[in-house]
């Protein structure tokens, strides 16, 4: 992506054209639609900008990168300037309706937070064209009302910018912070949470404060993969925690992460779902949390339900209802299961953690006719392996390289404890919850394409778990075919 010269963007004004033009100008991958609002927004703080006292120099609207989003957490700031050495940046926001001053300094706050990798010297502003007002965070961090008088000034002083490649300033683990894989980041409490998860966590709290003690309290947290279940969930305890004890159970494997956050999580247990007892384990906790409850067995949720009414405690359910690891779990029906016992069923829609491009490859992986032509991948290699002693010596090349093998088929017993937690070769039971830089995945016999192009394995389950794998995928995903020279010349064709 392209700077741009925003008096020049402002010369056009109607909204097709607007975007038709931003578009080129900025040299985007895909082309984004500009809203009219972001539009009236942008051409007032230009015209306002034109008018005030102080002289503004042509060069000073040079170098900004409209409407910039990174990509793995959906993050958008309406205008970012950035220094050529990359020691200074400046970021304006724009609003076209007054949202209300906590609004517009937390995201003031959040954004110096996201940019602050890059430099501590971040030159924040947001200007409000319902009432012509400019706000600031001034260097001591203090949010206050400022003139454009003082924004013109900054911009006439600010000096040579980036001209282009600002993606490569934007690494996913700088940004996704998962309680599981980021543990010590998740303690210092450095992640934000969604207005989404926001506002579900806050009506969750309050159900939990209001609730009958005399009768158990059961509620659910749903959503798709990435779109912060495990986050919230955790959040929840260490909220809850300062107050009661909470125990969490993770119906799959503990990994590093967990145990590393049993120690140092004060008033919060986390355990195996396998190792629950029933009511006896109970007692003296204020909050039951259940996290991949998809993955529960029948016997262990029945012993859930019965402990946590006998103790007539609270409990809440985190779960992926799309995601059955066997054909007998999808023979369940959890949707229905939750509804009969859970009070409130809160589903998480927003996606924070999805990589852009990751979406694009496994959308034309699983479907040839939804492959994006001319897309530059970036992160994805696809190789072939043409025997297993290949395969065998290209996995090993990769490992090397930092990247994490996500396998469906269980470890070795001699193997298993050299490679426990944050293992190097981890199935897909291990990987639950938890996300990688970089992944190699295998596409052996098992998968083949049909005469319409669409990916088929041997089961749904084997389906369904490459689905899942791509979407652990922070960074780099590496794809070996192996065996299977037919399915790896039609995969080829998504790179083309």
């Amino acid at each position: 992506m392209k700077a741009v010269n925003i008096y020049l963007l402002t010369r056009i004004r109607e909204e097709k054209a607007f975007s038709d033009y931003e578009n080129i100008l900025s040299c985007r991958d895909q082309y984004k639609s500009a809203r009219g609002a972001e539009i009236q927004s942008l051409c007032s703080f230009m015209d306002r900008l034109m008018n005030c006292s102080c002289f503004l120099t042509f060069t000073a609207c040079e170098g900004f990168f409209f409407s910039y989003v990174i990509d793995h957490i959906s993050k958008e700031f309406d205008l970012l300037k950035i220094a050529a050495d990359k020691s200074r940046i400046l970021n304006i926001e724009l609003k076209s309706q007054d949202v209300g001053l906590d609004r517009i300094e937390k995201q003031l706050r959040q954004n110096r937070y996201y940019l602050g990798h890059i430099t501590k010297t971040i030159l924040s502003f947001t200007y409000l064209s319902s009432t012509g007002q400019v706000f600031t965070l001034d260097a001591e961090g203090r949010f206050l009302e400022t003139s454009m008088e003082n924004l013109a000034e900054i911009m006439n002083g600010f000096g040579p910018s980036m001209p282009e490649g600002i993606d490569d300033l934007f690494n996913a683990r700088d940004f996704l912070v998962s309680p599981v894989n980021a543990p010590g980041r998740f303690l210092a409490g450095q992640y934000f949470l969604t207005d989404q998860q926001r506002d579900f966590r806050d009506r969750i709290l309050k159900c939990l404060r209001t609730r009958d003690q005399d009768r158990a309290l059961f509620l659910a947290i749903t959503g798709l993969a990435g779109t912060g279940k495990t986050q919230l969930i955790y959040d929840l305890a260490r909220t809850v925690s300062a107050g009661e004890r909470v125990l969490i159970l993770h119906c799959s494997l503990l990994s590093r992460g967990h145990r590393y956050l049993d120690e140092r999580l004060e008033g919060v247990e986390i355990r195996n779902i396998s190792s629950f007892r029933g009511k006896e384990d109970l007692e003296g906790i204020g909050l039951l949390l259940v996290d991949e409850m998809q993955r529960i067995r029948p016997g262990e949720f029945a012993l859930v339900l019965e402990a946590v009414r006998a103790c007539q405690g609270a409990c809440i359910f985190s779960c992926d209802l799309t995601r059955a690891p066997s054909a007998a779990e999808l023979e369940k029906d959890l949707t229905a299961q939750l509804e009969g016992v859970c009070t409130r069923v809160f589903e998480l829609t927003t996606r924070i953690r999805i990589n852009k491009e990751m979406y694009i490859f496994q959308k034309g992986l699983l479907d040839l006719k939804k492959k994006v032509r001319n897309y530059r991948y970036k992160n994805v290699r696809i190789v072939y392996a043409g025997s297993q002693e290949e395969a065998g010596t290209i996995q090993e090349y990769f490992r090397s390289q930092g990247y994490v093998l996500i396998d469906d088929s269980p470890i070795p017993a001699e193997e298993e404890e050299g490679q426990e937690g944050m293992a190097r070769i981890v199935d897909e039971g291990q990987a639950i919850g938890q996300e990688f830089d970089s992944v190699l995945l295998i596409l052996d016999g098992s998968f083949s394409y049909d005469g319409a192009g669409l990916l088929h394995g041997v089961s749904p389950e084997k389906e369904q778990f490459l689905s899942q794998a791509i979407t652990r995928t922070r960074e780099r995903l590496c794809l070996m075919v192996c065996e299977n020279p037919e399915t790896f010349a039609r995969a080829q064709t998504i790179l083309l």
